[in-house]
C-alpha cells in the first residue's frame, strides 16, 4: 500500500486548528480552564510568514525565516490578542527559546508596519520619534501562543526560558527574565473540551497510544467524520492512515472497527512473515545437514587413506575440536 504524502500530521493538523471553533475550544479548554474568553466569531485568519531581514548595526543584514502553524487575532475589548498555534509531535528540548523566537519576530512585524505607516503618513513628532520610527503612543499586541504535544512519552523538557539556564544563578536570579511557554498535552493531559470534534481528537489520540480498549470501544466504535479519522490515525500510526484513506465511504469512519481491522492485518502479515522465515530455517537446517554428510565421508574417506589428522584439518578448514565432534559421530 503506498503512502499518500498528506498523510503527514503536520498538515492536516494545520487544516483542524484552521478552524475557528476548534481553536477557540483549545484556548478557552486548556489555559482558560473552560471560561469562553475566546469568541470563535471574532477570530481572524493572521499570516504564519515571519520571514524577516534584521538590520544588525549599519553594515550587516540578517534574515531569518520562519513560520508558525496557526495564527489567529482575536478582537474584542483587548483591541486584539494574538493567538497562536504550534504542534509537536516529539518533545524538543529547545522548544521554550523556538516560541520565544516566534513571539518576537510577531512583535518585530508589528513594529515594522506601524513604522512603515508612521513614516508614511508623517506621524513622527520629533527625534525621539524618528529614530525609531515608533510614536511613543503606539502600542503592539500581545501574542500567547499554545504549543500542542501529541508524543506518548510526557514532556520532560523545560517549559520556560529558566528551565534552560544553569540551577544556580546566585545574585542574579532575580535580574534574569523569564518566558513562559504555555504545554498542552494531548496523552499525558487531562482537559475537557467543549467542542466534539476537539474532544474526539484528544480523546481518540490518548486511547490509542494508551491502549485504552474500554475507551476504544466505548467512544470510538461509531461512525466519525473521515477528515477526524485521518487525523487521528497520522498522529497515532502512520501505517493506520493508509486503511483509513482507503475508506471509499466518504460519510464517515467507524475507528473502533478500523483499529481491529488493522490489527487483524497487521497479524496475518506477521504470521505470514514467521512462516516464511519458519520455511527459510527449514531449507538452511537442510543445506546444514547436506554438509555435513559430505565433511563427513569426506574425512572417512581421508582417514581411510591415512591422512593425517593436521592435514585434514587444513584441506577441510576445521579445528581440532570439530574434528573431534566429526569423529565422534563417524564412531572413531
Amino acid at each position: 500500500m503506498k503512502r499518500n504524502m498528506k498523510g503527514k500530521p503536520d498538515s492536516l493538523l494545520k487544516k483542524f486548528w484552521s478552524d475557528n471553533e476548534h481553536f477557540a475550544d483549545l484556548f478557552n479548554s486548556t489555559i482558560f480552564n473552560g471560561e469562553q474568553i475566546v469568541d470563535p466569531k471574532a477570530l481572524i485568519e493572521v499570516d504564519t510568514d515571519l520571514s524577516l531581514s534584521i538590520p544588525i548595526k549599519d553594515t550587516y543584514v540578517e534574515n531569518l525565516s520562519k513560520a508558525r502553524d496557526v495564527v489567529k487575532k482575536t478582537d474584542g475589548v483587548y483591541d486584539y490578542i494574538i493567538l497562536g498555534v504550534e504542534s509537536q509531535m516529539k518533545i524538543d528540548y529547545t522548544m521554550p527559546v523556538r516560541v520565544m523566537l516566534y513571539d518576537v519576530l510577531t512583535y518585530v512585524r508589528e513594529i515594522d508596519k506601524i513604522a512603515k505607516y508612521n513614516k508614511e503618513h508623517n506621524r513622527l513628532r520629533d527625534s525621539n520619534e524618528f529614530l525609531s520610527k515608533f510614536r511613543q503612543d503606539d502600542v503592539i499586541h500581545p501574542v500567547i501562543t499554545i504549543v500542542v504535544y501529541y508524543g506518548t512519552k510526557e514532556w520532560d523538557g523545560a517549559t520556560d526560558l529558566r528551565g534552560m539556564f544553569p540551577k544556580d544563578l546566585g545574585a542574579f536570579e532575580h535580574l534574569i527574565s523569564n518566558y513562559k511557554m504555555n504545554l498542552v498535552q494531548v496523552v499525558n493531559g487531562n482537559y475537557h473540551f467543549s467542542n466534539d470534534d476537539v474532544s474526539m481528537v484528544f480523546g481518540a489520540i490518548r486511547a490509542i497510544n494508551t491502549g485504552d480498549v474500554e475507551t476504544i470501544e466505548s467512544e470510538l466504535n461509531k461512525s466519525i467524520d473521515k477528515d477526524l479519522a485521518l487525523l487521528i490515525s497520522s498522529v497515532t500510526d502512520r501505517e493506520l492512515w493508509d486503511y483509513v484513506a482507503d475508506v471509499k465511504d466518504s460519510g464517515g469512519v467507524n475507528m473502533c472497527k478500523m483499529l481491529d481491522d488493522y490489527r487483524e492485518d497487521v497479524k496475518r502479515k506477521a504470521e505470514e512473515k514467521i512462516f516464511i522465515l519458519d520455511e527459510k530455517v527449514s531449507l538452511l537446517d537442510e543445506k546444514v545437514s547436506l554438509l555435513d554428510e559430505k565433511v563427513l565421508k569426506s574425512i572417512k574417506l581421508l582417514m581411510s587413506s591415512g591422512v593425517k589428522d593436521s592435514e585434514i584439518m587444513d584441506a577441510l578448514d576445521l579445528t581440532s575440536e570439530q574434528l573431534e565432534q566429526y569423529k565422534k559421530k563417524i564412531g572413531v
